[in-house]
């Protein structure tokens, strides 16, 4: 919640998993599972996995490596603001972040490539839940859009049963285990589904708006 107040002004909620609700297959269930926020949790694990802070500095270290992550973002407003907060947290639990800002056509190539540790990334899309097909599955490593690089069996059959099933409930139904086996493994951290905002003069009627975000023009008349 914190992020969605000052990156978007608070106009987002929370996302849970990496579907949206509105979206055919949502998963109802990725909102139990899906990790909280919680600095004292974090705190612990971080210690029971040997990082301490060993000196006082506020950065946990093990084996005489600090725990010090890259950062990848956009040079937007609201992405920068995300990823600093996301920085001022972090640094709450002893991880320090350094933020790096790319255009759009370096950065989505670095994460093709898998050359980054962390990175802020989204998408927009208001079908069905085949889109994670792209940014989960193995085959769409090294030239695709998996960039948490993850390699999965599980996942990779799950999705292409999904792709394969002859009806869509059926289909769903494995697009939900997707999403599920996603919150999971933790192969992302979800952040917020943003809200859409737009402003129609009084004298424009008969104006729709498809759920892209793209005007439908065809009916419009002016008062």
């Amino acid at each position: 919640q914190n992020i969605i107040d000052a990156a978007i002004d608070g106009w987002g909620q929370p996302a849970f998993g990496p579907a949206a609700p509105l979206m055919k297959g949502y998963s109802k269930t990725v909102e139990i599972l899906s990790y909280d926020f919680n600095i004292m949790k974090a705190k612990n694990l971080l210690r029971e996995a040997g990082w301490i802070d060993n000196n006082g500095d506020g950065i946990v270290e093990k084996n005489g490596n600090q725990f010090i992550v890259d950062f990848w973002t956009q040079p937007l407003e609201t992405w920068m603001l995300a990823s600093e907060t996301i920085q001022a947290q972090l640094k709450e639990v002893g991880i320090s972040v350094n933020i790096n800002s790319y255009e759009i056509g370096t950065l989505l190539e670095s994460l093709t490539h898998g050359n980054h540790d962390m990175s802020l990334m989204g998408y927009t899309w208001t079908a069905d839940c085949d889109i994670l097909y792209f940014y989960f599955h193995s085959n769409q490593l090294g030239s695709g859009p998996n960039y948490s690089q993850c390699r999965s069996d599980i996942l990779d059959n799950l999705l292409t049963k999904a792709r394969q099933s002859p009806d869509e409930n059926s289909g769903n139904e494995y697009y939900r285990k997707v999403q599920e086996y996603i919150v999971d493994q933790a192969l992302i951290v979800p952040l917020y589904i943003a809200k859409g905002m737009w402003a129609i003069n009084k004298r424009v009627n008969q104006i729709n708006l498809h759920p892209g975000g793209i005007w439908l023009l065809g009916d419009v008349t002016l008062q």
